[in-house]
């Protein structure tokens, strides 16, 4: 199997005032990403990079008529906020939050959280 690889790239400087991140994947209920896309949107966050991979499906989403790449991390003075509007493969979520966190610590942050559902078997009757 051929080596699995991702990067970051910058679309904008990122400022270092943040030191805490918050990070949103898709999981139970897409509560990471709704969260952390909210998150962005109420802080004004800028984006100032994506992750990319050879192993990333070739998708893209449109905000306001302009094509994005799926995994981006913005930056407010607030927070830097990682944004995921696509499903990782397992096998490359671990490459991929890997550089991510990478680049967080680069840029300042010295704390992390995680947004995301919990499965709950009878959901539909809470």
């Amino acid at each position: 199997m051929a080596q699995r690889n991702a990067w970051v790239v910058e679309t904008d400087k990122a400022a270092k005032e943040a030191q805490v991140a918050v990070v949103g994947l898709p999981d139970i209920g897409l509560v990471g990403s709704i969260s952390t896309t909210y998150l962005a949107t109420h802080l004004k966050a800028r984006e100032v990079c994506y992750i990319d991979s050879d192993a990333l499906p070739p998708v893209m989403v449109l905000h306001n008529g302009v094509p994005k790449e799926t995994t981006r991390i913005f930056d407010s003075n607030e927070a830097k906020i990682l944004v995921s509007e696509t499903p990782l493969p397992p096998a490359l979520m671990v490459i991929v939050l890997k550089v991510a966190l990478e680049w967080l610590k680069k840029n300042g942050v010295k704390e992390v959280f995680s947004l995301g559902g919990i499965p709950v078997e009878n959901r539909v009757e809470i």
